[in-house]
């Protein structure tokens, strides 16, 4: 039967207007939370800068200071289109629609955002009865005191208010904060301004923030800040808790105060490299008053200072990123008592080159020495060799043991560190590394290796640089975990790392990437477990030579499949330079495969039981003969010769 391609249109608008007013509910809920997404990360993978935030000149003073691709134009001038949720949208389509949606429709607006004056009058007006103002000493006016509501004096007066509850208002310039006297009556909060604000009462958001939110009786549930960076900003801060009866989940960037409840579900604090925030008992005070009911924790802080004796049990959390100065991530992490089954991702920023330097003096050391290395970072109390890290991901249980001196750890046969057979790997290079240097003779900026139990397990994981959080499910009754260990360079000025570079290194980044994974797989602890599948996240380095490859897989005996996720290259092979990566190109699969058929010795064969090379299609010839020109290339020589099992070359178009 002939298909009647003269079928009319379907048009929105021609839907009953009930189910319009589903559809615009749904999308709002559907809206509210995809922005308010509670744990979001914030930092990349690669977060090496030219240099330390330089001030900027703007005209307008509610701008001072930020840079035009965080903060494009006053508020006043033009909202950012973010901040437009489907009934706006919806209502700007058709007369019939806003009129409709604008009649009788106040349980659609009190989802939408107040930031807008007109919908936030279409969701109704509403009186409250208590607001309350806090009152407190010039003592306790200094940093290091907690801004905590119980010592407010609240005051009763009766205000105005609007039915919407929600805020959503990125890239928004100082003149926000004179306009919002109904902060404290709002429920969800998501905000990105600069640090200082001069046409405020406060001395700056974070003042405004924390005082004027209500107290005790603030509905405030969700809460985000991104404060944007801001030389005037003090360099050193102390992270301290504000007590909210109610905050469910707290988000916030470059900021140095967060709230926190009983009900805290999730808690995210992001500090840049440059700023030392210290995780003190302030902080460490308010985490024990949420702790039983937290469930997702980041604390992304390179450069902070962690400090103070306790301890502290987290029995319902189900997530946990750290990336912290390796020193500091080792004494955070024996402050904790953590689920056994719990998804943990540690990120220690170490310091390899200022601790090489000196090593140097002798003139015969060309590769990294890193047991030598390894050893300082074991002195004193707060020990961080590279091994404990992996060690407490393998048992998070018992990191309040592993970074003790001396060490005591048993992973258990039942522990879920038996089901890791699935390893990921993601190498980042020094953006310094040029196109005329070698790839390898720069310390990387980034080395990590994910473990999962799965393919599908590791493809999410690789995917999202907050390591697949919305999916880490309750400790009970969990079958698989994801866990991973990044190691990042601290070292994150341009000119310092010019400074340091060592041309007597002559490979950095292969002793790096060995180092790491041999801790991985192959380190002190009891029980270790067996990877028969490797991924490459699809931005990672992958070596130019075979040294390269050997060094990063001669500790992967066991692994049966190779997953390359990076597309082929496509351009002239004579223009792909040392430095790029995110590519598979020719000279990264002929160093594979010299790698692969140097047998030196018949008792040590190169991955003996690898059977399965995944890659990316270039599409520039037959598929078939790609695959046939590359099982040639590895099948036929020395690995055959021994009788190991021939590799198949699979190629994929994604």
């Amino acid at each position: 039967m002939a298909l009647d391609l003269e079928m009319p249109a379907f048009r929105f608008v021609d839907l009953p207007l009930e189910l319009v007013a589903e559809i615009a509910l749904w999308g709002q809920l559907i809206w509210q939370k995809d922005i308010l997404s509670i744990h979001a990360p914030f930092g990349g993978v690669q977060r090496f800068t030219g240099s330390m935030p330089q001030a900027v000149v703007r005209h307008e003073r509610c701008c001072a200071g930020v840079d035009l691709n965080k903060l494009p134009c006053c508020l006043r001038v033009s909202i950012p289109d973010l901040a437009r949720s489907p009934a706006h949208c919806l209502s700007q389509t058709s007369r019939r629609l806003r009129n409709f949606l604008t009649s009788s429709n106040k349980r659609i607006w009190r989802e939408d955002n107040i930031l807008y004056k007109a919908n936030a009058e279409r969701s109704g007006i509403v009186t409250a009865e208590v607001v309350a103002d806090l009152v407190r000493s010039d003592e306790e006016e200094t940093a290091d005191a907690a801004l905590d509501a119980t010592s407010a004096i609240v005051i009763t007066r009766p205000t105005v208010g609007y039915g919407a509850r929600t805020l959503i208002a990125p890239s928004a310039c100082a003149c926000l904060m004179p306009a919002m006297p109904y902060y404290h009556g709002l429920r969800n909060v998501k905000v990105s301004v600069p640090w200082d604000h001069p046409i405020a009462t406060s001395r700056n958001v974070e003042e405004f923030f924390c005082r004027k939110h209500g107290g005790q009786t603030s509905p405030l549930e969700h809460f985000d800040l991104e404060i944007f960076p801001c030389p005037r900003a003090p360099a050193r801060s102390v992270i301290r808790g504000v007590s909210s009866e109610k905050i469910q989940t707290n988000r916030t960037i470059n900021a140095s105060f967060f709230f926190f409840s009983a009900r805290l579900t999730s808690l995210y604090i992001y500090m840049p490299f440059g700023r030392t925030p210290r995780f003190g008992t302030l902080f460490w005070d308010s985490l024990t008053v949420c702790a039983l009911s937290l469930q997702y924790i980041t604390v992304d802080a390179g450069d902070a200072i962690v400090a103070g004796v306790v301890q502290v049990p987290l029995p319902e959390l189900r997530y946990l990123r750290l990336v912290l100065p390796a020193r500091e991530c080792s004494w955070f992490l024996r402050s904790l008592t953590l689920p056994a089954t719990l998804d943990i991702h540690l990120e220690p920023v170490v310091a390899w080159r200022r601790l090489v330097i000196p090593m140097l003096r002798d003139r015969q050391v060309f590769e990294v020495p890193f047991p030598a290395v390894e050893a300082k970072v074991e002195e004193g109390l707060r020990a961080a060799a590279l091994w404990r890290f992996f060690t407490a991901i393998a048992a998070p249980e018992q990191t309040s043991k592993i970074f003790r001196d001396p060490p005591t750890v048993h992973v258990l046969d039942q522990s879920l560190w038996q089901n890791m057979t699935t390893a990921g790997l993601d190498v980042r290079l020094d953006p310094s590394t040029t196109a005329i240097e070698r790839s390898c003779q720069r310390f990387p900026e980034y080395i990590s290796i994910a473990f999962a139990a799965s393919l599908e397990e590791m493809s999410a994981l690789l995917a999202d640089v907050g390591r697949d959080w919305q999916h880490s499910a309750p400790p009970m009754d969990k079958t698989s975990a994801r866990r991973s260990v990044s190691v990042r360079d601290g070292q994150f000025d341009t000119a310092d790392r010019d400074r340091a570079y060592e041309a007597q290194l002559v490979k950095p980044v292969y002793d790096g990437i060995r180092y790491v994974v041999n801790q991985g797989l192959s380190g002190p602890f009891t029980s270790n477990c067996l990877i028969v599948r490797l991924m490459f996240h699809r931005d990672s380095y992958l070596p130019r030579d075979s040294i390269g490859w050997r060094h990063v897989l001669e500790d992967f005996d066991f692994i049966e499949d190779l997953h390359l996720l990076s597309p082929a290259f496509r351009g002239d092979a004579a223009s792909f330079t040392a430095n790029m990566t995110g590519f598979t190109a020719p000279v990264h699969l002929e160093a594979l495969a010299l790698y692969l058929n140097d047998i030196r010795d018949k008792r040590k064969c190169p991955c003996p039981v690898l059977r399965r090379i995944h890659v990316r299609h270039s599409g520039d010839e037959n598929e078939a003969l790609f695959e046939a020109r590359m099982w040639k290339r590895y099948n036929i020589g020395p690995r055959v010769d021994v009788g190991i099992s021939p590799i198949a070359i699979i190629v994929t178009s994604k």
